[in-house]
């Protein structure tokens, strides 16, 4: 059974335990109980089957009341009553995917076209994320009359624009404010590095969600308007100061920050820049369908006659002269390697000879590789996305099924812990 993230606010104080949390091997780790605080948001994850004991306990807990809480925790004295917390739960890695349409139904039997199916998380993995927390009295609490303590809220969140593993390679640092720049490296084996210098006087979650918009790797969200975010060098978490920031000694010693979290489905890629380390002109290979199994898929850039050659899993592409990017993407696409990955172009200059490459394996394919039937035949994944999917099946493995004119077929596919399927109509002949 899948693990599951859960995410509880809390209006008053409250705990869940779980008696048989003594599970000391379950996965991601033993749960024995969470406590709960007026004005707490918080996540953790547990194995499936201690959700399944502690999800009555949250039931039972949400249709509760309490008197109703002001802003600092004081019984309003009005009568009214409030809930004593709120939660949701998703699944770990990634919600569960969901076909929403098919395309080039009916199926023919004799000469059966691709199909292809729309929908949502058809990839089945979580993207990579960071949350950047800050110090706000807006969320303080006590009793009144006496001391009163803020506490850490989440400000800005930044995002991994691609699902799975690869998000984990992303890094961001913020800087001290100056000349507003957003400036982005990537090294040989993927690892991405965003380096964000907010304008003078707009070092706030706002303005520095709007300064990534558009970035190909990362994304910003700002969970707090206007929160003051301090550098990230002066502390862990980019908070300046902040919860964990780091002592005036310290200070400088952190400037990056990866991302954490991206999991289950993803697909493999490889990014090859024009200039190392410089993403804004570079081939982009992408594995046709997702599964940790889709690393293993290398490409090699060899001196010689103008070819596109394919053996197994390995893709080796030989040039003649310096080639224009969009040039090797129409090559790579229309050759055999096409089966195995996706090539497209950011910028168009030309790789050159002096970039040869020596043999390169793609990176950040994550999760179980799809297995899909039309029918009950066999099929082929010819490509793959979050949003659609193309499959293709022959009509030998149509007939060795045993599908005929005048049923109804319908497709399925496995991916992850994941099982989706549609009806696409009557077969014809």
């Amino acid at each position: 059974m899948s693990n599951v993230l859960v995410s509880v606010v809390a209006y008053g104080n409250a705990t869940l335990q779980d008696l048989l949390g003594i599970e000391a091997y379950a996965r991601p780790g033993s749960f024995v109980s969470q406590s709960l605080s007026f004005g707490s948001n918080v996540s953790f994850e547990v194995p499936g089957t201690v959700w399944t004991r502690v999800r009555s306990q949250l039931n039972g807990l949400a249709q509760r009341r309490i008197p109703a809480l002001d802003v600092d925790g004081v019984p309003t004295g009005t009568g009214k009553t409030q809930p004593i917390l709120t939660y949701s739960m998703e699944w770990v890695p990634g919600d569960r995917p969901r076909i929403h349409q098919v395309e080039g139904a009916p199926l023919d039997l004799s000469s059966p076209a691709n199909l292809i199916l729309r929908g949502t998380n058809l990839l089945g993995g979580t993207a990579a994320s960071k949350v950047v927390q800050t110090w706000s009295s807006a969320y303080a609490y006590g009793n009144p009359g006496t001391r009163t303590y803020t506490r850490a809220v989440d400000s800005l969140r930044f995002d991994a624009v691609n699902k799975g593993p690869t998000g984990n390679k992303i890094a961001f640092s913020i800087e001290a404010a100056g000349s507003a720049s957003v400036v982005t490296t990537i090294g040989e084996d993927g690892e991405v590095y965003v380096k964000i210098t907010p304008a003078t006087g707009a070092s706030d979650s706002t303005s520095i969600a709007a300064q990534l918009s558009g970035n190909a790797f990362i994304t910003a969200t700002a969970l707090v308007a206007g929160a003051v975010i301090g550098p990230t060098a002066t502390s862990i978490g980019g908070n300046g100061p902040s919860p964990g920031g780091l002592t005036p000694s310290q200070a400088g010693q952190i400037t990056k920050i990866y991302l954490d979290g991206g999991d289950g489905g993803g697909l493999a890629r490889l990014d090859i820049p024009v200039v190392a380390g410089v993403p804004t002109n570079r081939l982009v290979l992408t594995s046709a369908k997702g599964g940790n199994d889709r690393n293993t898929i290398t490409v090699t850039f060899v001196s010689g006659s103008d070819a596109v050659a394919v053996s197994g899993n390995n893709i080796t592409v030989t040039r003649a002269a310096d080639t224009a990017i969009s040039t090797l993407v129409t090559a790579i696409n229309g050759s055999a390697a096409r089966a195995l990955v996706v090539a497209s172009a950011v910028g168009d200059d030309s790789l050159t000879l002096s970039r040869v490459m020596a043999k390169s394996w793609l990176y950040g394919g994550g999760g179980e590789t799809p297995v899909a039937t039309i029918a009950g035949a066999a099929s082929t994944v010819v490509s793959q996305s979050d949003t659609s999917m193309e499959l293709s099946v022959t009509n030998a493995a149509l007939v060795a099924a045993g599908a005929s004119a005048g049923e109804v077929a319908v497709v399925q596919v496995q991916m992850n812990y994941g099982l989706v399927a549609a009806s696409i109509g009557l077969i014809v002949a």
